[in-house]
């Protein structure tokens, strides 16, 4: 390397200019794609499910709730270790009133039973567009290796399949019509399944669905109809039938023994809202590592969840989107995994040091028990 001695200040000026200029364009293109897209990494929106009440479609009908109120839960505090940071604030528009109630209403789908649970085959998964790919390192997620030993999962390289389910090929859409025509709608499932200890890791999850509505939120373009979604969102889309089904696969006469269903870093900002709230955090906040704060819905409720009880929170939990695709989960295969109760667990990663990521990952842990 050959080093050019500078004998003038407008030189030495000159390079400091040009260095500023480099780290600039750095930062504004950093977490972009080559295409310019900012794509958030981890779990994305989910909408809340509800079935539309035909015996063998697999489309459910989207529920929106909200209230941009936040209930004060301050003194609701879980010792000591809830870290209070200086972060940027978000808002979310799931209140913990309508949390609480949709997540009564999971759990009362869960202790009946879905009587007309979607059959999901081979062919439907093709039918639909989906592939897979599995050729990802079989381990598990590095930031829960803590919560996997403390729960005594120490699976094999063969006992791991890590999976993505991506929805990238012509298929059949919710009106019947075989899609041949614009790019499927891109939405993925990516799971990590261990059949020998009866867990998934959700790890990276859009929705068909929530893949359109986000693209064209990128893209400036006005909200799709709903006609549009029936006629872009292929017949099985929920990440409860696909999930399931890709869980059957891998762990055949095992899959009645599934045991825990852990949500990798929750971005939702409803779900981290809800947990904020009921932590006492302030909003995007929350900090308690492994081993978190467990919430057993076995517990009582008070009359609309005023009393914030154990049993309360743990409601209000399930009522979030990631709560709901394992709700229907449980009800829809009742057959296969018999009467089930559950625990929540919410926890965070370790505090980090990276200024550009100034809050810790929400973390859930969905322990399926048996009553």
């Amino acid at each position: 390397m050959v080093f050019i001695p500078f004998h003038s200040h407008w030189q030495q000026a000159l390079l400091a200019v040009g260095t500023i200029s480099v780290l600039w364009t750095f930062f504004l293109h950093a977490g972009r794609s080559v295409s310019g897209t900012v794509h958030p990494i981890g779990v994305r929106n989910e909408a809340d499910l509800v079935h539309d009440g035909r015996k063998h479609v697999l489309a459910r009908i989207a529920v929106a709730f909200g209230s941009k109120h936040f209930s004060d839960l301050s003194s609701l505090k879980q010792g000591t270790d809830i870290k209070s940071r200086s972060v940027v604030k978000r808002a979310g528009t799931l209140s913990y009133e309508n949390a609480w109630a949709s997540g009564v209403g999971k759990l009362q789908k869960i202790q009946q039973g879905n009587p007309n649970p979607p059959i999901v085959v081979q062919e439907d998964f093709d039918d639909s567009g989906w592939t897979i790919a599995d050729d990802f390192d079989r381990e598990i997620p590095k930031e829960l290796t803590s919560m996997a030993e403390a729960l005594k999962i120490f699976p094999k390289p063969e006992d791991i399949h890590r999976v993505e389910a991506h929805q990238f090929s012509e298929f059949t859409n919710q009106n019947g019509d075989r899609h041949t025509g614009d790019d499927p709608s891109g939405g993925q499932y990516l799971e990590t399944y261990v059949p020998k200890y009866g867990v998934i890791f959700a790890s990276q999850n859009t929705s068909p669905e929530q893949s359109i509505i986000q693209d064209r939120q990128e893209r400036k373009m006005p909200a799709p109809t709903k006609e549009e979604l029936r006629e872009h969102v292929p017949e099985l889309n929920r990440w409860s039938d696909v999930v399931w089904f890709l869980w059957a696969k891998y762990a055949g006469e095992d899959a009645k023994n599934l045991k825990y269903i852990v949500r990798d870093t929750v971005t939702n900002l409803n779900t981290k809202g809800i947990i904020d709230q009921i932590t006492g955090s302030e909003p995007n906040a929350f900090y308690l590592p492994w081993p978190g704060k467990t919430f057993d819905i076995s517990k009582p409720a008070s009359d609309c969840g005023k009393l914030r009880t154990e049993g309360d929170l743990a409601r209000a939990l399930l009522g979030t989107a990631h709560g709901a695709g394992i709700a229907w989960m449980i009800a829809d295969h009742k057959d296969i995994l018999g009467e089930r109760s559950l625990k929540i667990t919410i926890f965070t990663g370790k505090d980090p040091k990276d200024m550009f990521k100034p809050t810790a990952d929400y973390y859930m842990l969905f322990e399926l028990v048996k009553p």
